[in-house]
């Protein structure tokens, strides 16, 4: 608000708390005033007696409540200094942005590749930046469903019978059109499980979320970004996969 000739909100805060500490004004004051006038014998001087009293309660009780609102008004003072001096030095915010929706591949028991985002073609929407300086941390999250359409139980398949099962159903990503990288966190959990998204009869529906660290791998935020299944396979054929793929940002503003 600098220099618009209005009060900044800090003084503003800070002069109706110094405002109220003044008044001291309370339900328990009332209370206290009240209890002094009921208390007085009766037959006695009234008027003398409930100005005593009167003055004998609030001298108390403003006393106390100055006091009171002196030191919550200190802790309030204190909290807004360091949430200004965080903002002032620049804070941080997260956002979740969608790359790509609705992106299906039919999984069937023949291995191969399932490429649900075309290497090359789509990047993050509603970016608050383009600066990669700025982003803290990046996730990829894929929030997908696997509905079977095969007459009979299905899931992926990652077994040993085509001796390769390493390479089975391993999600991966690429940027702007380069190599395709495991997707991973801590461990290699890119790749999925023997007996994943069992769906027991046809119609079946198995939901699924998934997130991975992509810090190293992308290294532009606003570049094209590509998902794909490597070496897909399930049980049976017919088991449909449908995603929706987004960007989870911490950004240091």
């Amino acid at each position: 608000m600098a220099g618009n000739g209005r009060k900044s909100w800090l003084t503003l805060v800070k002069e109706h708390l110094v405002d109220i500490k003044g008044a001291g004004w309370t339900t328990e004051t009332l209370k206290a005033i009240k209890d002094a006038i009921d208390a007085i014998p009766a037959g006695g001087d009234a008027t003398e007696a409930k100005q005593d009293a009167i003055q004998a309660a609030l001298g108390t009780h403003d006393t106390d409540i100055k006091a009171l609102l002196a030191t919550i008004a200190g802790y309030i003072d204190t909290e807004i200094a360091a949430i200004k001096a965080v903002v002032d030095a620049g804070g941080y915010f997260e956002q979740t942005v969608p790359i790509k929706m609705n992106c299906t591949q039919t999984i069937t028991a023949t291995k191969g590749d399932k490429v649900f985002i075309a290497a090359g073609a789509t990047g993050a929407s509603g970016l608050i930046s383009i600066d990669d300086a700025k982003v803290q941390k990046v996730m990829l999250l894929i929030i997908g469903r696997a509905v079977n359409a095969y007459a009979g139980t299905n899931a992926l398949d990652c077994s040993a019978a085509d001796g390769t099962p390493a390479d089975n159903n391993q999600w991966q990503m690429n940027l702007d059109g380069g190599a395709y990288s495991d997707l991973a966190n801590e461990e290699a959990d890119g790749q999925q499980l023997d007996d994943d998204w069992r769906c027991p009869v046809e119609g079946a529906i198995h939901p699924f979320t998934l997130m991975f660290d992509v810090d190293t791998e992308l290294t532009n935020i606003d570049g094209k970004i590509g998902v794909q299944l490597k070496d897909a396979r399930s049980e049976q054929d017919s088991l449909i996969v449908t995603i929706d793929v987004y960007l989870k940002i911490l950004w240091k503003l």
